[in-house]
């Protein structure tokens, strides 16, 4: 309940970000989006075409936040112990042998070092990555269009534009009626 408050209070601040994550675990939250996408598809507000990459990080807790491009691991543990696992596909990542009270700015300048080091390599890593992801839903555009083609009708690059829209409006009024059935559940716990 005291959580639930706190998102309750706090829906209106955009000004700045803070994510605790108490109890989580990406495996969960990657279950969560599945389901939530899922409802949509059942409930007639997604098709199962629109079910995307794009969509399914929409739909994470995370997805008001930027990914990392850093993450710290103390303790001299490598691994990452099922933390942020999909947002942290294309960070940096630091394993410090220091336990976490003994973590000093001198732990982090080693970590932010490793990170200079490797912005490079993970950049072009990204831009790669996310160029074909941009390919594959493009090529899945064009499939979605030509499924819809009449012989004569439009050209397809007309259908793929106005698939496009269509998607992007049953994206957009699905993650409204989401974050309006998160809300309403924020709010029963709320009194």
């Amino acid at each position: 309940k005291i959580v639930a408050k706190a998102v309750v209070l706090s829906r209106n601040n955009k000004r700045g970000f803070l994510n605790i994550c108490i109890a989580y675990t990406s495996r969960y939250e990657m279950t969560q989006a599945a389901k939530q996408i899922a409802w949509g598809v059942e409930e007639g507000l997604l098709l199962p075409t629109d079910v995307s990459e794009q969509l399914l990080e929409k739909c994470f807790y995370t997805s008001d936040s930027p990914d990392p491009d850093l993450v710290i691991r103390t303790s001299g543990e490598v691994r990452l112990s099922d933390f942020l696992l999909w947002q942290s596909s294309f960070a940096c990542l630091a394993f410090l042998d220091v336990l976490w009270p003994e973590f000093s700015i001198w732990h982090l300048f080693q970590a932010i070092l490793q990170y200079q080091k490797d912005y490079a390599n993970i950049e072009v890593m990204r831009s790669s990555y996310f160029a074909e992801r941009e390919k594959r839903l493009r090529e899945s555009d064009i499939e979605c269009a030509k499924a819809s083609v009449e012989e004569g009708t439009k050209n397809i690059d007309c259908l793929v534009a106005e698939y496009k829209r269509r998607r992007t409006c049953r994206i957009e009024d699905f993650l409204v009626a989401v974050n309006t059935k998160q809300q309403n559940y924020m709010n029963k716990l709320c009194p």
